[in-house]
């Protein structure tokens, strides 16, 4: 028998790679740039606002979809922030002192809703609230006393007169030109499932490189081909045979979070070897917290759709099926005439 175990995995490639300019070009559209102690206080403030959605207060945003349902990025307006001066990989950065924008919570939302074309009609996805918005990170220009986006130092591309559209059409053509290589969104795997194939897939669920949704997508796109007729329990019933995806709860990019003390797999390969050899199924996840006051606890990922919940003043824990929440994790991409994988 097969086995196979991957975590959060970069496909979409001609997506993903434009998508890091996304912020960016937001940024300069609505002609406001963050400084980044602002982006960051914001940040923290949806981790307060949302830390104990799931019913436990911990320091971590497991439950990211009410979230986004619920909380209003607006409410932190005029919230002080300050950073000491410090150097940074792309410069120095001035100290700053300052009350988070109208503008800058504007551009946030932007960002978060993902990329769309001029018509409103979706292109990309986009990251979760709580999420370190790191391609939208500024520099500071020591010539203007000003901040400017990074792709300005980073890039050789005349970014300046990029729009949504010009991203769509990057997005577009690289999509024809790596369909076959680099995109690796293939959602047909029926050789995989004849091949007794058995696959953990999981995500860090405030990845700020690779979007989880991108993951749940995908996860979607596999159950829709290889089980068209089934209803949407049914099929899941029997992806999840084979195919199990896991998002992290307060996880970065292939890592535990700096900014969120979450839990981290850390025996991912044992617990397939046990499904594979012993036809133990994970039917939660194990997971080890690496920092915080629960460094070295151990913690339990529900596997997708299902999400994690506390009751009982956060004494009992269960994976709860929430049609609400499920449903902010999927996109329509109209823009295309073609489905996106």
């Amino acid at each position: 028998m097969g086995r196979c175990c991957y975590r959060s995995h970069c496909y979409s490639f001609s997506q993903q790679q434009t998508n890091h300019m996304f912020p960016p070009v937001v940024e300069k559209t609505m002609g406001y740039y963050s400084p980044p102690c602002e982006l960051e206080q914001g940040m923290y403030e949806i981790i307060d606002a949302c830390d104990a959605l799931d019913g436990r207060t911990d320091g971590v945003v497991s439950r990211t979809d009410p979230c986004k349902l619920n909380f209003n990025l607006s409410s932190s307006i005029g919230i002080p922030y300050f950073c000491n001066a410090a150097s940074a990989i792309t410069g120095y950065e001035p100290a700053q002192n300052g009350t988070i924008t109208a503008e800058g919570v504007a551009a946030v939302e932007d960002i978060l809703k993902g990329l769309h074309d001029p018509n409103g009609l979706g292109a990309y996805l986009s990251f979760q609230y709580g999420t370190s918005l790191d391609d939208a990170t500024t520099i500071y220009d020591e010539t203007t006393n000003s901040w400017t986006a990074s792709t300005s130092e980073t890039s050789n591309l005349e970014w300046s007169n990029f729009t949504y559209d010009t991203l769509r059409e990057y997005i577009y053509t690289g999509w024809q030109m790596y369909e076959e290589t680099l995109q690796t969104t293939w959602p047909d795997l029926t050789a995989t499932l004849d091949a007794g194939v058995k696959i953990i897939h999981h995500h860090g669920e405030s990845d700020s490189s690779i979007p989880p949704a991108l993951s749940v997508h995908y996860h979607e796109s596999v159950r829709s081909i290889l089980y068209p007729d089934l209803s949407f329990n049914e099929s899941t019933a029997r992806l999840n045979a084979w195919y199990k995806l896991f998002l992290v709860p307060g996880g970065a990019h292939c890592a535990a979070n700096p900014y969120q003390g979450g839990p981290w797999p850390q025996t991912t390969l044992g617990s397939l070897i046990e499904w594979v050899e012993q036809g133990v199924v994970p039917e939660r996840l194990n997971a080890t917290y690496t920092s915080g006051s629960d460094a070295g606890s151990e913690a339990q990922l529900c596997a997708w759709p299902s999400r994690p919940l506390w009751s009982g003043k956060a004494t009992k824990f269960d994976c709860v099926y929430d049609q609400a929440s499920i449903d902010t994790w999927h996109y329509r991409f109209d823009s295309y005439k073609e489905p996106l994988y």
